[in-house]
Order: structure tokens, then C-alpha cells, then sequence
């Protein structure tokens, strides 16, 4: 849906992606060629499944990470636009992926911003235990961060 300030909520569908204004996302809309994100919503409905499309994307310049199989795990990255959407799915331009689906996409942290503050954090790790042939998330809690190394110790 679209908030228009003459007519409030009205149905919409997302036709594509608009260059970002300040860092926000731009939605092209069929009632509205360049809607902010902040007056696009999902439309509700309870009898409609969740979209990966209803999640708003990461903002251009965010510090993300992206999953390269080609480097056999998480890199950093840097969101600098947005692609056509495949199949349902937010598709974002990084400075290392020109069409990086959203699955392989997740917050970053910016380079240098690692602190002792971290310590304690609750965060993922991403294995492939032998419990199942995917790979898959599991609970974390960070015990150390080693600096000079780059890598955690974790409490899994």
C-alpha cells in the first residue's frame, strides 16, 4: 500500500526500484513513480502469505555482509543500489556482487567498529555441523574478540 496525503492508505504494487533519496529506498509504484519506503507498506491481509519483498531492504551505504561461495563464506560489503527483484526477492548491488540476492545479504558491521563492548553480544554462527547437510544459524554469546586476528571466541 501507498500513503497518499490526499487519500491515505491505498493498494499499490511494487513495479520496481527508484535511485534512493538521502539513503532511503525508493519504491516505483503503479499509482506513484517515486514513493519514499517510510509511505510504503505491506498490504494486510490474512489471507496473504509473508513476501520476502516486505521486509525493507538495507539502506544504500550500509555495511552488510555477503554470503560468496566463490570465497567459501561472509564478506564484508557495502550496499550501493538496488536490483530488479527475482522470484520475490530483494535484490541488492554491493561493491563486491553487482546482483547479490537478499538471502545471501545480512547486517555488517562497519570496519573498525568492533569494540571490547561486544563481549557478551548475543550473535549467529553459521554451520554445517553434520546435524543437516544445509548450513544453518545457531545461538551464540561472545566471549573474546582478538583484534589483531579478526576472529571471535564464542560461547555456542
Amino acid at each position: 500500500e501507498y500513503f497518499s496525503s490526499s487519500n491515505g492508505w491505498i493498494p499499490a504494487i511494487v513495479t520496481g526500484y527508484g535511485q534512493p533519496q538521502a539513503g532511503v529506498p525508493v519504491y516505483q509504484l503503479n499509482v506513484h513513480p517515486a514513493a519514499l519506503a517510510s509511505k510504503v507498506r505491506a498490504q494486510p491481509s490474512r489471507s496473504r502469505q509473508a513476501s520476502a519483498l516486505d521486509i525493507v531492504p538495507h539502506a544504500i551505504g550500509a555495511a552488510v555482509e555477503y554470503h560468496s561461495s566463490s570465497n567459501g563464506g561472509w564478506i564484508p560489503a557495502v550496499v550501493t543500489g538496488y536490483g530488479q527483484p527475482q522470484a520475490d526477492v530483494h535484490v541488492y548491488q554491493l561493491d563486491v556482487h553487482p546482483a547479490a540476492p537478499a538471502p545471501k545479504v545480512r547486517p555488517g558491521v562497519p570496519a573498525g567498529t568492533i569494540s571490547v563492548s561486544a563481549i557478551g553480544a548475543r550473535a549467529g554462527y553459521l554451520t554445517t555441523d553434520g546435524c543437516s547437510r544445509e548450513p544453518h544459524w545457531i545461538p551464540s554469546v561472545i566471549l573474546e574478540y582478538n583484534a589483531e586476528t579478526e576472529l571471535y571466541k564464542l560461547d555456542v
